[in-house]
C-alpha cells in the first residue's frame, strides 16, 4: 500500500501504475473536493481503499478505507 506523502504523479496512467505497484491496483478514479481519488484494492489483505491525491503535486494526502 502507498503512503501518505508517497509521490503517485498526475496523469491517470501514472498514478495507475505507481499504486498498483505499491500493490493497490486501481478499480476507478473520482474528482472529489479538488483531489484525485484513486478506488483500488489492498492486494494483501483485499480490502478496498480510497487513496486520496493533490492533483497539483501528485502526493497521496490520504487513505481510508472505501465506503
Amino acid at each position: 500500500m502507498p503512503a501518505v506523502g508517497d509521490m503517485v504523479g498526475t496523469a491517470p496512467d501514472a498514478v495507475k501504475a505507481a499504486l498498483e505497484a505499491a500493490g493497490c491496483p486501481v478499480d476507478e478514479f473520482e474528482a472529489e473536493d479538488g483531489k484525485i481519488e484513486a478506488v483500488c484494492t489492498d492486494a494483501a489483505t483485499g480490502k478496498g481503499m480510497e487513496v486520496a491525491i493533490d492533483p497539483a503535486t501528485g502526493l497521496v494526502t490520504e487513505i481510508k478505507d472505501a465506503d
